[in-house]
């Protein structure tokens, strides 16, 4: 039962992940895509912003297939810990 606990919590999260990600690079899912998120980027200092987000986007994405189909859990943890 606790397997099945921790397969379901992998998949949500590593599913939303996902979701951000192709927000931010593809404006998916009522994204603003890559231009508009480098706006908000620049706009809290990260610059260059476009750069920042496709680096944010990429993490996301690759860290949320890797956390969702139990291959790298570990990896896409640090690497969503970093993003925060």
């Amino acid at each position: 039962m606790l397997d099945l606990g921790l397969l379901i919590i992998r998949l949500v999260i590593g599913l939303i992940m996902i979701g951000h990600g192709c927000k931010k690079l593809f404006g998916w899912f009522g994204g603003e895509g890559i231009q508009g998120a480098a706006g908000f980027f620049e706009a809290i200092g990260l610059r260059p912003g476009a750069a920042m987000v496709v680096c944010a986007g990429l993490a996301e994405l690759i860290g949320g297939l890797l956390f969702a189909s139990l291959l790298g859990v570990a990896l896409a943890g640090g690497g969503a810990y970093s993003l925060m």
